[in-house]
Protein backbone atom coordinates (compact mmCIF):
# COMPACT_ATOMS: atom_id res chain seq x y z
CA UNK A 1 0.00 0.00 0.00
CA UNK A 2 1.05 3.31 -0.92
CA UNK A 3 -0.04 6.58 0.06
CA UNK A 4 -0.52 8.50 3.46
CA UNK A 5 1.54 5.22 5.28
CA UNK A 6 4.61 6.32 3.60
CA UNK A 7 5.17 9.05 6.49
CA UNK A 8 4.70 6.75 9.01
CA UNK A 9 2.85 7.54 12.58
CA UNK A 10 -0.95 7.49 12.36
CA UNK A 11 -1.33 7.05 8.96
CA UNK A 12 -0.01 4.15 8.64
CA UNK A 13 -1.46 2.26 11.54
CA UNK A 14 -4.49 3.07 10.03
CA UNK A 15 -2.87 1.80 6.52
CA UNK A 16 -2.55 -1.33 8.34
CA UNK A 17 -6.18 -1.37 10.06
CA UNK A 18 -7.88 -0.94 6.47
CA UNK A 19 -5.48 -3.99 5.17
CA UNK A 20 -6.32 -6.35 7.78
CA UNK A 21 -9.56 -5.66 7.45
CA UNK A 22 -9.55 -6.60 3.54
CA UNK A 23 -7.72 -9.61 4.14
CA UNK A 24 -10.08 -10.70 6.84
CA UNK A 25 -13.21 -10.08 4.50
CA UNK A 26 -11.35 -12.10 1.91
CA UNK A 27 -10.11 -14.95 4.25
CA UNK A 28 -14.32 -14.94 5.32
CA UNK A 29 -15.35 -14.77 1.61
CA UNK A 30 -13.28 -17.54 0.31
CA UNK A 31 -14.52 -21.00 0.11
CA UNK A 32 -13.40 -23.56 2.83
CA UNK A 33 -10.85 -26.09 1.65
CA UNK A 34 -11.03 -28.75 5.39
CA UNK A 35 -13.68 -28.75 7.80
CA UNK A 36 -13.45 -26.54 10.71
CA UNK A 37 -14.00 -29.42 13.11
CA UNK A 38 -10.97 -31.90 12.48
CA UNK A 39 -9.18 -30.59 9.33
CA UNK A 40 -10.71 -33.10 6.83
CA UNK A 41 -10.44 -32.00 3.38
CA UNK A 42 -13.59 -31.08 1.67
CA UNK A 43 -14.95 -33.31 -1.28
CA UNK A 44 -17.95 -31.48 -3.76
CA UNK A 45 -20.87 -33.52 -3.65
CA UNK A 46 -23.17 -33.65 -6.58
CA UNK A 47 -25.20 -30.40 -5.64
CA UNK A 48 -21.60 -28.82 -5.98
CA UNK A 49 -21.82 -27.89 -1.83
CA UNK A 50 -18.45 -29.37 -0.13
CA UNK A 51 -18.90 -31.80 2.45
CA UNK A 52 -16.75 -32.97 5.30
CA UNK A 53 -16.83 -37.32 4.75
CA UNK A 54 -15.93 -37.81 8.35
CA UNK A 55 -18.55 -36.06 10.60
CA UNK A 56 -20.82 -34.45 7.45
CA UNK A 57 -20.23 -31.00 7.72
CA UNK A 58 -20.78 -28.48 4.54
CA UNK A 59 -20.26 -25.32 3.58
CA UNK A 60 -24.01 -24.19 4.11
CA UNK A 61 -23.37 -24.70 8.07
CA UNK A 62 -20.76 -22.29 8.00
CA UNK A 63 -23.56 -19.42 6.88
Amino acid sequence: MTGAGDSGGWYGLVDILRERQEIARAEHDARPVACPHDGEPLTEGPDGVLFCTFDGWNERMRR
